[in-house]
């Protein structure tokens, strides 16, 4: 936990967004036709009707209609289709336990 206060300080300090300096994930949404994700650590699963994304924090479960990937990098992704829902799943930590 010291080390998360710690770089939460920095980035705080130094003026950098604190989903850079921990890689957690960065979501942004355009109405409800595409997602963008910044920090994902890869594809997990894939349809037309749901995008599963691995993330440092979990899992980030996009649903909806005629979803696709329009670009996708390592560390990027653009989603797009008709959005119903972003949804975060699976192991967090919290105080050093694991939560489901």
């Amino acid at each position: 936990m010291a080390v998360k206060k710690i770089t939460e300080a920095a980035a705080g300090l130094w003026g950098v967004p604190k989903d850079v300096m921990m890689d957690t994930p960065h979501i942004s949404l355009s109405a409800d036709r595409e997602v963008y994700v910044e920090n994902h650590k890869g594809l997990v699963a894939l349809d037309e009707r749901r995008i599963v994304l691995a993330s440092k924090a979990g899992e980030i479960v996009i649903s909806g209609e005629k979803l696709g990937i329009n670009r996708m990098t390592c560390e990027q992704i653009l989603i797009e289709g008709f959005i119903k829902s972003v949804e975060f799943r699976g192991i967090y930590k919290k105080e050093g336990k694991n939560v489901k």
